[in-house]
């Protein structure tokens, strides 16, 4: 199953990106993080545009 992953942004309309796989350099890394709750930020970061941008995360069938 792939790793899906979206991105809308408030402040910067042009760095929304539809649902599309995550790169294959980042497909290792975990959704959530590690021990603890919420997403992992090391992938969040590897994937905003700009500080403003609301990553999503969802496995593909």
């Amino acid at each position: 199953m792939p790793k899906l992953y979206t991105v809308h942004c408030p402040a910067v309309p042009a760095h929304k990106v539809a649902w599309q796989p995550v790169p294959p350099g980042y497909q290792d890394l975990p959704l959530m993080a590690p021990g603890k709750p919420g997403r992992n930020p090391e992938l969040v970061k590897a994937l905003q545009r700009c500080p403003r941008c609301v990553v999503r995360f969802v496995m593909g069938r």
